[in-house]
């Protein structure tokens, strides 16, 4: 996927870190490249005024797996914050199915990345909320939380929307749920008592069987209203 940078100034002043992430000593890191073998000297690395970060990481079994997808964690959160203008991020891995395991984390970043330019352009916007999985492509806007997901639909810009229900987001005591499930309740409130018009497309991509058909009764009720 080719991205480009959305910042000019920061083309012309580009400051690259080259983090070669192993906890294995024994992995060689390429030339020009600094190492870091754990999290907390990563994390350091990471909070240095960098405008482009490429990443090479090495895992080989469970425990770098964890260490691995604990730094992905702090670099989505550099990119949600717009720390990065763009993540390069190579898995070195002689397992298939941890590299398999790692694409996806690496896959969501990219998504992230490309969110504030689809929240700038005219287009109309198609979110994917979802905690785990990456979104559909990058025509997809990635959202993690029931309120951003709201607060987006609230533009009018959303004309096509896909939702997982479990979030794994905390609830405070006597609150509703956070989850895909909220955000339903939340559309056919608003389409029943304030006439408002929903995404055209609704789809529903919880791996949750119970949660899955609620949330799709959920839907089919507000489309039967709009149709009507």
């Amino acid at each position: 996927m080719n991205l480009r940078p959305p910042v000019k100034e920061l083309q012309e002043r580009k400051i690259i870190m080259r983090l070669h992430f192993a906890v294995d000593t024994n992995s060689l890191t390429p030339e020009g490249w600094t190492r870091a073998i754990s999290l907390d000297h990563a994390a350091e690395l990471l909070n240095s005024p960098l405008t482009e970060l490429r990443v090479k990481l090495t895992c080989n079994n469970e425990s770098e797996f964890l260490a691995c997808k604990e730094l992905l964690n702090l670099i989505k959160t550099k990119v949600k914050e717009g720390g990065f203008v763009y993540p390069e991020i190579e898995i070195d891995s002689a397992d298939k199915e941890l590299r398999k395991d790692l694409e996806k984390p690496v896959k969501r970043i990219i998504s992230f990345y490309n969110n504030p330019a689809l929240l700038a352009s005219d287009s109309p916007l198609k979110v994917y909320l979802d905690d785990e999985r990456p979104a559909y492509d990058e025509t997809w806007y990635l959202t993690e939380t029931p309120e951003e997901t709201i607060e987006l639909l609230k533009t009018g810009r959303v004309k096509a929307l896909s939702l997982d229900n479990d979030l794994g987001l905390k609830n405070d005591d006597g609150k509703p749920e956070r989850d895909g499930y909220s955000v339903c309740v939340w559309l056919e409130e608003q389409v029943f008592v304030h006439g408002f018009i929903p995404p055209e497309k609704m789809r529903v991509h919880s791996a949750n069987a119970v949660a899955s058909e609620r949330m799709r009764l959920v839907i089919e009720k507000i489309n039967k209203k709009v149709k009507s």
